[in-house]
């Protein structure tokens, strides 16, 4: 249809628990929901690049448990991810005590004298399995990448130039993985100003956004033994705040139910495309309803 208005898909960031966006695309997929534009941020990036390349939901969760579970040297730079401590359950015996001090020690000994507990070549084996070595411009479905400048400041919107960078760009989480130098610019993670891009879609002509928030991590914590407690708390609640605006954005706003999990638990992955799937088809009516209204199918 030459008059269809166009229709972007923001897939936020979220670290493991964006998985679940890969749930989210097989539910749209699946109801024919026209997808014009896909923008992502962090983990969105990642998902929106592999399913803008190749537009197959179950394909893409093949590959991601495939990947999981035979690829060594993806394992080992997640399971270094895992040992990131953080409170999923109260535990007050001294030996849980124990190996969280320890871990918290050896994290943050780590961090004094690299830039990042992955290297480059760990960061990128761990793209690699999911984009190709292409530019941005030919993907089947239009897609752009946000990521942020630590020079200016600045939110950037990538949308040419060679897609492996761009995608590690948004995902490079400060401190977990290092900043990917484009131009002359240092990027990391477009979650740290805007977790869920909807602004980013407006900007490249989207008339429609549906947006998938897998940022929140609203989850009660009254446990704070100490400053990397605090500190990691108040990160969870800045990307509360700071996903407020994107969201708002969004004409239909889909939210796994994802705020129990952290987001280095990445071996949930089953867990996770169940959540999207599930959240998805509780919005899949009022998406129909609204593109109808819109003269959109």
């Amino acid at each position: 249809m030459a008059d269809r208005r166009k229709v972007a898909l923001v897939l936020g960031g979220g670290g493991a628990r964006g998985l679940s966006h890969i749930g989210v695309l097989k539910v749209l997929e699946e109801a024919q929901i026209p997808i014009d534009l896909i923008v992502g941020s962090s983990i969105g990036a990642l998902v929106g690049a592999a399913y803008a390349i190749l537009p197959e939901a179950d394909s893409l969760r093949n590959r991601v448990v495939e990947v999981f579970e035979t690829d060594a040297r993806v394992q080992e730079a997640f399971k270094i991810l895992e040992k990131i401590p953080h409170h999923v359950t109260p535990k007050s015996d001294l030996l849980s005590r124990l190996g969280e001090i320890a871990a918290k020690e050896i994290v943050f000994n780590m961090l004094l004298v690299k830039k990042a507990l992955l290297s480059e070549e760990e960061f990128r084996c761990c793209v690699e399995p999911y984009v190709t070595d292409i530019d941005l411009a030919d993907t089947r479905i239009p897609f752009a990448a946000t990521a942020v400048d630590l020079i200016s400041g600045h939110k950037v919107t990538l949308q040419e130039g060679p897609l492996i960078p761009a995608v590690m760009a948004s995902c490079a989480v400060p401190g977990f993985m290092p900043p990917v130098c484009w131009q002359d610019m240092q990027l990391v993670d477009g979650g740290v100003v805007d977790p869920v891009p909807a602004a980013a879609a407006r900007e490249k002509g989207a008339h429609t956004v549906i947006g998938v928030d897998v940022s929140r991590y609203t989850r009660a914590q009254c446990r704070f033994d100490d400053g990397v407690d605090v500190v990691s708390r108040v990160m969870d609640i800045m990307m509360d705040c700071l996903s407020l605006p994107g969201r708002e954005r969004c004409d239909i706003l889909i939210e796994p139910a994802v705020d129990e999990f952290y987001w280095t638990d990445f071996s949930c992955y089953d867990s996770f495309f169940e959540l999207g799937e599930a959240a998805a088809t509780e919005k899949i009516d009022d998406i129909r309803q609204l593109l109808q209204k819109q003269h959109l199918t």
